[in-house]
């Protein structure tokens, strides 16, 4: 495994009253692909994608019932938590998004991959990384528990991503191996570990959020719809 990643990456998107305030968006770095070819480029995470489109996936993270988001035409929706969906492409514009009653004002730039994760009691949105190696894969870890946590093999003694403060993420890129991951919180694992099975050139998420019986870890592999 590689070393942890860079330092984490803290949401870019805060609630708005109904006034509809304007919140400040956290640079995070995004990589942007050198070979273009035309106005639909090839993404590592398979499928066309157009150049000045932004991806958007939506991630169930414990909230109470089914979620639906829309983004102009393009709709998110999830039934369960620990569901995820692909990424898909939605217009960079400025989106006004409601969630459990509170308003979110999201301001994708062309180019950009976001993960907008559902909680019991707001909504977070994370500007991704987005992979470039075709030779081995990513590792992105979402902390969206309480505390500060860390992503580390399963028995607590390499880290991986992380440590993270709560409500954000970290990602690096490793060799493609069988592993097993866990979440730990101050040496204490959170929920149980996860078997991942890394190919060349994919990107998969590692997602520790506080669940109504305790903390929970759940996965998911990027895809792009």
């Amino acid at each position: 495994m590689a070393s942890a990643g860079p330092s984490c990456y803290t949401p870019g998107m805060h609630a708005i009253r109904h006034d509809l305030q304007r919140f400040v968006a956290l640079a995070t770095g995004i990589l942007a692909l050198t070979a273009v070819t035309s106005a639909q480029t090839r993404s590592i995470y398979g499928g066309g994608v157009d150049e000045e489109a932004a991806m958007v996936r939506l991630v169930d993270a414990g909230a109470a019932s089914a979620v639906e988001l829309r983004l102009g035409a393009v709709s998110l929706a999830t039934a369960a938590p620990g569901d995820a969906t692909p990424y898909r492409q939605a217009v960079a514009d400025i989106h006004v998004i409601t969630y459990l009653g509170k308003r979110y004002e999201f301001m994708p730039e062309p180019g950009t991959f976001h993960t907008l994760a559902a909680l019991a009691d707001r909504l977070l949105v994370f500007e991704d990384v987005r992979h470039v190696d075709p030779a081995r894969a990513q590792v992105y870890f979402y902390n969206l528990g309480a505390n500060a946590a860390e992503l580390m093999t399963a028995d607590g003694s390499s880290t991986v991503a992380g440590p993270c403060p709560a409500g954000s993420s970290a990602q690096v890129a490793v060799n493609p191996i069988r592993i097993t991951l866990a979440a730990y919180a101050g040496g204490t694992r959170l929920g149980e570990p996860v078997a991942l099975r890394l190919e060349r050139g994919a990107s998969y998420s590692v997602f520790a959020c506080d669940g109504p019986a305790g903390p929970a870890v759940f996965t998911a592999k990027a895809t792009i719809e």
